[in-house]
């Protein structure tokens, strides 16, 4: 498996007028030769070439992102067997907390490159990733005129290899280097001090909790104060049981071939795998490209199908590649005390979320943290009846009040008790809206 290098897209955030009307529309990652690695014909082992080092910026441009801002683009790297680019994206909000990053990995779960925040996020977008991503953007709506920087990355890689744990650690990790680089600094204004929070819900928190987990080691110097990881998918093999045949089963589909582009070997059986009457293969296979066209639904979704009969073995790929599912599809197998991150967690979850099903897994993945991992302060927020999807409704306005608390103690060097500072009323994100500007994430 390779792990991808980064490109970074800084965006500078306004709330004026954009006069991008007469602009035409941007290019689709595998069409725009920005994503590209600084040399095409540049190899692995050719260093120079790349720049020896991980998070460093290749390459920047302007961009325009949802018709109200504006920004540079830039590109970074990761270093592994196999470099490659991919993009994150920096926005600064209007009235600007430039000593505060929050790094937002979005739930953007998708085989295609074309799903990319990077372009999702950008005027005149078209599809499926412009629809996604902006709504998951809607969700830091609160604070896009006052409050933190944002970094929102691409953790898939250039494969859009969702699901894979790893790669999406990496890929996080490594945007945030790249943010926090002095050419990144020049351009968005960010502190030289400045503190880093990690935020991700479902698949972006895959990303949050794999990084969090590869930090002491990867990039231990990083001044991350805090993390959120909210329905977090502990075992995609557990995921695929429980979604497979329910209102969620495409994301199965997304899973699988998210991995597959990770896996050659698997990419290759499991099209060998795939049966052909009733168009079966090329169903499955059309979630490939489910971002790259204008319309942003060619074909009935998938859910509520049994994804696992479209195979002409049934679901024998997850035992078949029960080692590869096991090595990037399970959470906590690298907590240790050595791997301890140095910064607090906080976990929240619905007790009806079909996607982290079974509840114990992510309770042992907390208690892990606590016993093994040797972190001081885990918050744990079981949302007792939420599913997947209330949970981060009633989750995200809590999380938002705990990222300020941490932001604070960091910057006062003085202990907070930011769970014991949250009011009890703030779990619901829609109140959360209206708290007063002190409670407000700034």
């Amino acid at each position: 498996m390779q792990y991808l290098l980064h490109a970074l897209l800084f965006s500078t955030f306004s709330f004026e007028q954009v006069l991008a009307a007469k602009k035409d529309p941007p290019l689709v990652p595998i069409e725009d030769p920005f994503y590209l690695p600084p040399d095409p014909d540049c190899l692995p082992s050719e260093v120079d070439c790349w720049k020896n080092s991980t998070g460093v910026v290749l390459r920047k441009r302007e961009v325009t992102v949802a018709n109200v801002v504006t920004g540079e683009r830039a590109s970074l790297r990761h270093v592994d067997e196999n470099p490659d680019a991919s993009v994150t994206t920096v926005i600064v909000p209007v009235i600007p907390n430039k000593k505060r990053v929050i790094s937002l990995q979005s739930a953007y779960d998708s085989p295609d490159t074309n799903c990319a925040p990077s372009y999702g996020l950008q005027h005149k977008a078209q599809g499926w990733g412009k629809t996604w991503n902006r709504l998951n953007l809607a969700f830091l709506a609160p604070y896009l005129q006052t409050g933190p920087i944002l970094n929102i990355p691409d953790y898939e890689g250039s494969n859009a290899a969702f699901a894979v744990g790893p790669q999406s650690g990496y890929q996080t990790l490594d945007s945030i280097k790249a943010a926090l680089s002095l050419e990144s600094r020049e351009y968005t204004g960010i502190k030289e001090d400045a503190k880093v929070i990690m935020f991700g819900y479902s698949g972006g928190a895959l990303a949050t909790e794999w990084a969090t987990e590869m930090k002491a080691w990867y990039a231990e110097t990083l001044p991350i104060v805090g993390a959120v990881i909210g329905g977090a998918p502990t075992n995609i093999t557990s995921t695929y049981h429980n979604v497979n045949g329910g209102d969620l089963a495409t994301l199965n589909v997304w899973a699988m071939l998210g991995i597959m582009n990770a896996y050659p070997t698997m990419n290759q059986w499991m099209r060998d795998d795939l049966r052909t009457d009733a168009y079966q293969d090329k169903r499955f296979l059309l979630e490939l490209t489910s971002c790259s066209y204008a319309s942003p639904a060619l074909a009935k979704g998938l859910n509520f199908a049994n994804i696992s009969a479209m195979f002409k073995q049934g679901d024998k790929f997850l035992t078949q590649f029960s080692n590869i599912l096991n090595e990037i599809g399970v959470m906590g197998k690298n907590i240790t005390e050595q791997n301890n991150p140095g910064y607090p967690l906080a976990f929240f979850y619905g007790t009806e979320d079909e996607v982290t099903y079974p509840l114990e897994d992510t309770q042992k993945l907390i208690d892990k943290w606590k016993t093994v991992g040797k972190v001081e302060k885990v918050s744990d927020w079981p949302l007792k009846g939420e599913t997947h999807a209330s949970a981060l409704l009633k989750g995200v306005g809590k999380a938002w009040l705990w990222m300020n608390c941490q932001f604070d103690e960091a910057e006062k060097s003085k202990e907070m008790h930011c769970d014991k500072e949250l009011p009890e009323d703030a779990t619901d994100y829609q109140n959360q809206m209206s708290f007063s500007p002190s409670q407000e994430l700034r």
